[in-house]
C-alpha cells in the first residue's frame, strides 16, 4: 500500500479594490485584475479536492466561485484571516508612515 500523502496549494487573494492600505481584517474586495490574477493561479491547479478560505470577502467570494465551478466542497474559517492591526488596519500606508515617529526622533529605548 502506498504512503498517505497530499498536496496544499496556498493562495494568497490577488490586488485589492482599495491601494496603498494596510488591509488587515478590513474586507477591502478584489479589484477586477485581483480576480484574474487568481483565476490564473488556478487555472495551472490539478486534483483540487477541496478549498479552505478565509471568511473575508475577498478570499470568500473567488474561493466560492472556484469551488462552485470544480464541485468541490468549500469550507470558510475565521482562522484564516489576515492579522488585525487594530487602530492601523484599513490606513492608507502614507498616513501610517506620517503618524510614525522617525528613528532620529522616536523615544523607543532599544
Amino acid at each position: 500500500m502506498p504512503p498517505f500523502s497530499s498536496r496544499v496549494y496556498l493562495l494568497r487573494h490577488g490586488e485589492l479594490i482599495e491601494q496603498g492600505v494596510l488591509a488587515g481584517q478590513t474586507d477591502f474586495l478584489l479589484s477586477e485584475l485581483g480576480r484574474a490574477q487568481l483565476h490564473q493561479a488556478c487555472n495551472e491547479l490539478t486534483n483540487i479536492e477541496l478549498v479552505q478560505s478565509s471568511t473575508l470577502k475577498r478570499c470568500s467570494e473567488f474561493a466560492r466561485s472556484f469551488s462552485n465551478a470544480q464541485q468541490i466542497p468549500l469550507f470558510l474559517t475565521d482562522q484564516l484571516r489576515e492579522f488585525n492591526f487594530g487602530d492601523w488596519d484599513g490606513c492608507k500606508y502614507d498616513d501610517l508612515w506620517q503618524q510614525t515617529d522617525s528613528p532620529s526622533t522616536s523615544s523607543h529605548k532599544f
